[in-house]
């Protein structure tokens, strides 16, 4: 994040709650979910996020699981609920790593995605700008 030019807060804790860290970008902040586990992250951790972010004035954040999502999650949160954020896994990672897009082009992909179509899990491949 830091390499493509966003700014980067460290994690921190608030009182109950731990944050992984969190981002600016485009003039708003957007708190970070990290999962580094084999498995793949479920309904019951993206609830947990859910509720860190709803706790916080216009609260959006990025939950990136690097070995993705399970069915459930990605297709039970965003029902009934406001849209507060957007998953990224492993594979968008590592094409940021190896030079295929920048971390921006990523965010604004994620961003649009579910501004757009409601998506909350950018699965998409990037359009080449």
């Amino acid at each position: 994040m830091e390499a493509s030019g966003i700014p980067v807060e460290r994690p921190f804790s608030n009182l109950g709650e731990q944050i992984d860290g969190a981002i600016k970008y485009e003039g708003r902040y957007y708190l970070i979910e990290l999962k580094w586990t084999a498995d793949k992250a479920d309904p019951v951790q993206l609830r947990n996020f859910y509720v860190k972010l709803s706790g916080k004035p216009d609260g959006r954040g990025i939950f990136l699981s690097m070995s993705g999502f399970t069915s459930g999650a990605v297709q039970t949160l965003p029902h009934g609920k406001e849209i507060n954020m957007a998953l990224l896994d492993g594979v968008r990672l590592s094409n940021v790593l190896f030079g295929h897009y920048t971390f921006g082009q990523l965010l604004d992909h994620a961003v649009k995605t579910v501004s757009l179509k409601g998506e909350i899990y950018c699965s998409h491949s990037l359009e080449k700008p």
